[in-house]
């Protein structure tokens, strides 16, 4: 075991992407928002990436997730060394819980021993994406909204969707950035223009967060920019 020092630290960046049907969270994995990447499709829902040559794996039943990993940590997917992806995006979070729960959930007696189930498969899972970081993948995980119960305020907050409420209200822990994507119209523009951004702070309706600490409050919605900047020496 070394010593090691923060300052200027190589592992690349994990981010959490949530927000509401529509926003257009698949399609920053188009290659203007994202180059070099690859989307793990568990949601049935490329469509909005048709005019662009993305590639992608698709996840039908949870054994896939697993392969997918193993393929990323083998050779980055059979590339040779140094070439290949730089970024995963996983579309989505959420679908995968629910794709789990279709599969297995009939095999329990008990509904609520499958969420515990469920909640330590879906543990695995986000450590196993995590863990890419350290061998220089940017993982972005996307997932769907829903509003829940804020256990310090007791009112209701958007926050990112997950099957089971173990994981749910652990999921911006187990992520450093956690943005919500959202489209804004800047009241001094007089053209009005609507812009697609990520909300990086928390507010008393929304769940968002940066351990980064450098963004402003709204960043528009360009992951290539995200990384490079949380890349940039101090």
């Amino acid at each position: 075991m070394q010593i090691q020092t923060t300052k200027n630290s190589k592992v690349s960046p994990v981010v959490l992407i949530y927000g509401a049907a529509g926003v257009g969270k698949t399609f920053l994995a188009n290659p203007q928002d994202c180059s070099d990447a690859v989307v793990i499709d568990v949601d049935m829902g490329l469509s909005s990436l048709r005019s662009f040559d993305v590639p992608f794996l698709s996840v039908r039943k949870p054994e896939d997730i697993k392969n997918c990993l193993e393929m990323a940590r083998l050779n980055n997917f059979g590339y040779p060394k140094g070439e290949g992806f730089k970024t995963i995006i996983l579309d989505d979070l959420t679908e995968l819980g629910l794709l789990w729960l279709r599969t297995n959930k009939s095999s329990f007696k008990n509904p609520m021993k499958a969420y515990g189930e469920l909640a330590d498969w879906a543990m695995q899972i986000i450590h196993d994406f995590r863990a890419l970081s350290e061998i220089g993948f940017n993982v972005v995980f996307l997932c769907k909204e829903e509003k829940i119960q804020d256990h310090t305020t007791g009112g209701l907050i958007w926050n990112p969707a997950f099957p089971g409420k173990q994981i749910q209200g652990m999921l911006d822990y187990l992520v450093g950035e956690v943005f919500h994507m959202e489209i804004y119209v800047d009241p001094n523009d007089e053209s009005q223009e609507k812009k697609r951004v990520f909300r990086t702070m928390r507010t008393p309706q929304i769940a968002a967060k940066s351990r980064y600490g450098k963004f402003g409050e709204l960043e528009y919605a360009n992951l290539n920019s995200i990384f490079s900047r949380m890349k940039e020496e101090v």
